[in-house]
């Protein structure tokens, strides 16, 4: 056995003995007078290992100055409360320090009692976590559910057992059903449509976002849909596939054959076929213009002979890059020149300009003074 320092063991009395030297008449003699008491055990027993700078051997445990073996764990699992790993894992048993854990395991504290636990896992043990958890539940996994680990055979916290993949599969239930988050074709959505319009060229709204346009042939209407004749698309406008029970873009039920009812437009003031429905010119398609909520035809020209954008608001006002033409129709800002061939600085504010140009009434552009040499700085006030 081990003894403190500066003491021995004596075998006759079967104790640890302080050594100390003795003279007598000039020579010098090692006695052991001093006997150490063991030191006592938690359990009541004595122990003859002392321990060394307060280390014992393993399954001892230093007390009293002494190494005592640690009492075996009497710490039962309540078979009514699981506790789980932070990990999700469902912990096995009790323990006191790594060393009492099976090898891949380690010592956790889960609430005021610690359990064996498994190691933390890596990214690459996590992502291969998934694929299987991926292959091996039912109903939709995302790279976002959470992997929840389980002992073979245990239970989950929805209740059922876990499967021999090893891992608590999440509960598939009928939930409501869900705003759509994806185009009808799987591409990605430009973004909500605002009033059911989609104000992106290109664009249409199905089921409440604006996704690109699909123009499909002429469909037949099916019985009792609220179709009267088929469903010609138009460039504009064309047939908006719908999910059946759903509601097209005009407010009505999506009929059986997943297709919603090109709806009937009103006559252009020229009597033609309007090519759609709008709410701005910029709805239409080029050489069209927003006409009584209608697409129709533009006949007007910018003054440079390109088409119009379509015609000005009713308080004149057009999109930008564009301005209002005396005649009512917008048109892009380079398309129009000031009376001596230069470009226009900008539109007129109130009919007013900055120094050095001057508001030219029938344009509504503000254009160089005559005689002026001023620059673009000077539209606003602006000196080098």
């Amino acid at each position: 056995m081990e003894c403190p320092p500066n003491a021995v063991f004596n075998s006759f009395l079967q104790t640890c003995t302080s050594v100390y030297s003795t003279v007598v008449n000039g020579s010098s003699f090692l006695s052991s007078a001093i006997v150490y008491d063991f030191p006592s055990c938690p359990d009541g027993s004595r122990t003859n290992l002392f321990c060394q700078a307060g280390i014992c051997p393993r399954d001892y445990d230093c007390y009293n100055g002494g190494c005592c073996p640690k009492p075996a764990l009497t710490i039962a699992m309540d078979p009514r409360v699981r506790k789980f790993c932070p990990d999700g894992l469902e912990a096995t048993f009790p323990c006191r320090s790594n060393e009492e854990c099976a090898d891949g395991y380690t010592c956790a504290e889960i609430g005021s009692t610690s359990f064996c636990c498994r190691e933390k896992h890596n990214a690459l043990n996590l992502r291969q976590q998934f694929v299987s958890y991926q292959n091996n539940c039912p109903g939709p996994v995302t790279p976002y559910t959470s992997v929840l680990l389980c002992a073979t055979g245990s239970q989950c916290p929805g209740g059922n057992v876990c499967p021999t993949a090893g891992f608590c599969c999440p509960s598939v239930t009928n939930s409501p059903t869900q705003p759509a988050t994806i185009c009808l074709d799987g591409s990605t959505p430009l973004g909500p449509c605002l009033n059911g319009n989609c104000f992106a060229p290109g664009y249409t709204c199905q089921n409440g976002l604006c996704c690109k346009t699909n123009i499909v042939g002429p469909v037949l209407p099916q019985p009792g849909s609220g179709c009267s004749a088929p469903i010609a698309p138009t460039p504009h406008n064309p047939s908006v596939h719908c999910v059946p029970g759903s509601l097209c873009p005009n407010g009505s039920p999506c009929p059986s054959n997943g297709v919603c009812c090109t709806p009937s437009y009103q006559n252009c003031p020229d009597g033609s076929q309007s090519a759609g429905q709008c709410a701005n010119s910029m709805q239409c398609v080029p050489g069209y213009t927003c006409q009584n909520g209608a697409c129709c035809r533009s006949t007007g020209l910018c003054p440079d002979n390109s088409p119009a954008f379509g015609v000005c608001s009713p308080s004149g006002a057009c999109g930008f890059g564009m301005s209002c033409t005396p005649n009512g129709l917008c048109c892009s800002t380079a398309s129009q020149l000031c009376p001596d061939n230069s470009q226009p600085a900008g539109a007129c504010i109130n009919g007013f300009c900055g120094a050095g140009f001057t508001c030219v009434a029938n344009l509504n552009y503000c254009c160089r003074s005559s005689g002026s040499v001023a620059n673009i700085n000077d539209l606003f006030g602006q000196s080098n």
